[in-house]
């Protein structure tokens, strides 16, 4: 690990034991803690599901190509799981619980 990566990870570490609540948007998506939307757009998989969405409102022709913004731009080069030690995982595994069981991530 180099030296500027071995600071932005304890950056993210810090951001991630910090007082913050993780999850801001929950209550979007939820009534009373259920999920209450019709359907689910994962950001791995938007394109077939906006289209699925689409499908089923009526205007899939209506659809271009989806836009990507930034898809080969990335400000360090090191994947997802350096940023995390087996805490700093358990730390978002516990904040974003309800949200890795009702969309089922691992």
């Amino acid at each position: 690990m180099n030296a500027s990566f071995s600071r932005t990870r304890e950056h993210f570490t810090a951001w991630a034991a910090g007082p913050r609540n993780h999850v801001q948007d929950r209550h979007i998506y939820t009534i009373n803690g259920e999920l209450c939307v019709d359907a689910v757009i994962r950001f791995e998989q938007r394109d077939s599901d906006i289209r699925k969405v689409a499908d089923r409102c009526g205007i899939a022709e209506f659809l271009g190509p989806m836009p990507s913004f930034k898809r080969e731009y990335r400000q360090r080069p090191e994947p997802f799981i350096g940023y995390y030690d087996r805490s700093t995982a358990d730390i978002i595994r516990s904040a974003f619980a309800w949200e890795m069981r009702t969309f089922e991530y691992r």
